[in-house]
């Protein structure tokens, strides 16, 4: 997003009137894709122009030594571009404390929030976030920030290559030396893209050809001495360009982006840009797009830029924005914020400081940022005060809330790392002086998908009563033994982590040792972010059911060979909606919860069926494997609910909540540690819970 000014230029008004299509763009796309499939390309627009017109405004700067240059340069940046982030940024951040939950949807949010202060955004979701069209920066209100930071961190470096040029004119070693770091920019950027497309999105040194090509189209123009003389080949070049630029926002492939596609609208932008400044004022693109409507539009585009992405995710995570009111309240109050920003934050505080000097408008720009980074991570450790969501009360929410057990002295200290493809999480008791001295002896090895973390809430409370030592071997989207395809259909990643995780338990478990394996067994009917279609189904073929069977038994064998035979999750009920997000008064008719936090249990039945036949089968190949069931505690009427008693079961549409972890720690702790079961009598759990199944 260009927030460039133009310091003592000319004024263009066809470059406020590109702004505008620019900003314009991305706001269609982000409303909805199927509007403008190119439309995010619009960035790339701003880039070129932030490239030019940045580097225009340097000829007028002080030229007295580098370090004035420098200051001026860094001042004005700070006044452009400040005060407008600051105000979004906060605002943003007391929204999001009153109406996002906890969830891994929103978990960089904060994060990403404070990089965006300091220029660092970007990298912030390049390491955090994956994926710019993900559903994790769909849902961070943040997301937009990136090209921030690439504009920040390119005007640290920008005056410093440019500086000979601003003081002396000549063009020729500072255009070789920045059209040669585009030229290598360039490369790199289709080079990384197949193996690292977040970085390859995100980072500078993959982008930094975008704005390069316009300052070296400032480099080589002059709008003080170049002369309008449109020609017949000009207006055809300046239309081709247009046309060029239309294309690529009407078809833009998001899978090969930045590279190949960036290529279009950036070299159609510089063209266009390169033309429109040769051509009359009158000429009809140049007089369109200094129309006073678009060069409105484009004076303010900075700011509605800004504002636009938090009220569309605002939206996204409250009311919804599927219908096309919810879409022209969203441009409604996209371009109204945007046009407040700019007359009540940009405009005075930009041009109120003529005694301001260029040292304290950095100190106050740092200050106010860094200001800005306590306010928001005051709001960060109090979200779950001031949140208005039911979510709030993670007790019940959050499945890694320990379960309260009546073990006052006794201490669990978790500790996590990454070996290859496999997280671990370790918990260990410590000071516990009241639970059983034997099971110290032992450990318990719990190994499977997101669904083995959910349990993490159960888990530390078994540990304190029981004194074991557990070891969650995890690997988020990877199901440990699926039992719904065979393993070569199994992404390479997964299948790393199921062959390492079970060696891993083959080598260091010992006999006495338990291991719990829970994952998801089910095609899921919704996501964190909205419903999925029904799964395709397939007649069962012999030859692949038994394909499945053997690649089990194989993998429990290997882990048996420790002395401890698994214990396997039977599938619980899945949801279409999740219940984080639809359980408040804001949210309940999201269009993501259409789908609803119930469902028949006889549904549920016959969707684990299959998954069942094939347990079954493995215990006739294994008659030391182990089945537990959580359906009848989650599920003990005719109709399954996400919600009881309007206290959660379920987080989302699958993982069990926290009050979920207390009902069913007693089955579990009975199934897990038969000859302790005593021990964990459901008096000490602190919580009412569901009769043993």
């Amino acid at each position: 997003m260009s927030t460039s000014s133009g310091g003592h230029i000319p004024h263009l008004p066809f470059i406020d009137g590109l702004r505008a299509l620019a900003v314009l763009a991305v706001v269609l796309y982000h409303v909805d894709p199927s509007w403008l499939p190119g439309g995010f390309m619009g960035v790339d627009i701003f880039f070129v122009i932030s490239g030019f017109v940045v580097t225009l405004s340097m000829r007028h700067l002080p030229h007295a030594g580098l370090g004035a240059f420098l200051a001026e340069f860094y001042a004005r940046r700070a006044r452009r571009i400040l005060p407008a982030l600051i105000a979004c940024i906060v605002t943003t951040g007391v929204l999001s404390a009153l109406f996002i939950p906890k969830a891994w949807l929103s978990e960089a949010n904060s994060l990403t929030a404070a990089g965006a202060l300091f220029g660092v955004g970007n990298m912030v979701l390049a390491h955090f976030s994956g994926d710019y069209f993900s559903p994790q920066s769909e849902f961070n209100p943040y997301t937009h920030t990136w090209s921030l930071g690439i504009e920040e961190q390119f005007y640290l470096l920008v005056p410093l290559l440019l500086w000979p040029w601003a003081r002396s004119g000549r063009t020729g070693r500072v255009a070789a030396i920045v059209g040669t770091a585009c030229l290598l920019s360039l490369v790199l950027a289709a080079l990384n893209q197949a193996d690292r497309p977040s970085s390859t999105f995100y980072m500078l040194p993959f982008r930094f050809w975008e704005l390069g090509a316009g300052v070296l189209l400032a480099l080589h123009l002059d709008p003080a001495t170049t002369r309008s003389a449109s020609t017949r080949l000009q207006t055809a070049s300046c239309l081709a360009a247009a046309a060029a630029l239309a294309a690529a926002l009407a078809l833009g492939d998001s899978g090969r982006f930045p590279w190949p596609w960036a290529l279009v609208p950036v070299a159609a932008t510089t063209l266009l840009i390169a033309m429109l400044m040769r051509q009359s004022p009158t000429s009809p693109l140049r007089h369109l797009l200094s129309h006073p409507l678009p060069v409105f539009v484009g004076r303010i585009s900075y700011s509605v830029y800004l504002w636009h992405w938090p009220v569309i995710v605002l939206m996204r995570w409250t009311v919804g924005l599927d219908t096309p009111s919810q879409q022209a309240l969203a441009l409604g109050l996209s371009l109204l914020l945007g046009y407040l920003s700019f007359r009540f934050v940009e405009t005075p505080l930009r041009r109120g400081r003529a005694d301001s000097t260029r040292r304290m408008t950095l100190l106050t720009g740092i200050g106010a940022s860094s200001l800005a980074c306590v306010a928001l991570l005051a709001l960060t450790l109090q979200h779950d005060r001031i949140s208005l969501s039911v979510t709030a009360h993670t007790q019940d929410w959050s499945p890694s809330t320990p379960v309260p057990v009546d073990m006052p002295h006794c201490q669990v200290s978790m500790s996590t790392q990454s070996l290859g493809e496999i997280d671990i999480r370790s918990l260990t008791p410590e000071h516990c002086h009241s639970a059983p001295t034997e099971p110290l002896k032992r450990r318990l090895w719990v190994i499977g998908d997101s669904h083995a973390a959910a349990y993490q809430g159960l888990l530390h409370a078994l540990v304190a009563q029981q004194g074991l030592q557990v070891e969650i071997l995890q690997k988020p989207g990877c199901p440990f033994l699926n039992l719904r395809r065979p393993l070569e259909e199994e992404s390479d990643r997964c299948r790393s982590f199921i062959r390492a995780a079970a060696a891993r338990v083959a080598e260091q478990a010992h006999p006495g040792d338990q291991v719990f394996l829970p994952s998801l067994r089910l095609a899921r009917l919704g996501d964190q972010w909205g419903p999925k279609a029904p799964p395709a189904t397939e007649p069962p073929r012999p030859e692949r059911e038994q394909r499945i069977i053997d690649e089990a038994v194989d993998v429990l064998s290997l882990m048996s060979r420790s002395g401890a035979m698994p214990l396997l999750e039977m599938p619980k009920p899945i949801f279409p909606a999740p219940a984080f997000r639809c359980s408040d008064w804001f949210n309940q008719n999201n269009p993501a919860c259409r789908g609803g936090l119930s469902i028949e249990r006889a549904e549920i039945e016959a969707m684990r069926a299959p998954v069942l036949a094939r347990m079954q089968a493995l215990q006739q190949r294994l008659p030391g494997l182990r089945l537990w069931d959580p359906l009848p505690t989650l599920c003990p009427d005719s109709v399954c609910h996400a919600l009881q008693d309007g206290r959660p079961l379920f987080f989302d549409g699958d993982h069990v909540s926290g009050y979920g972890n207390s009902l069913l720690m007693p089955t579990l702790s009975t199934a897990l540690l038969p000859a302790l079961s005593e021990a964990t009598p459901a008096r000490r759990v602190q919580r009412p819970v569901a009769t043993v199944h």
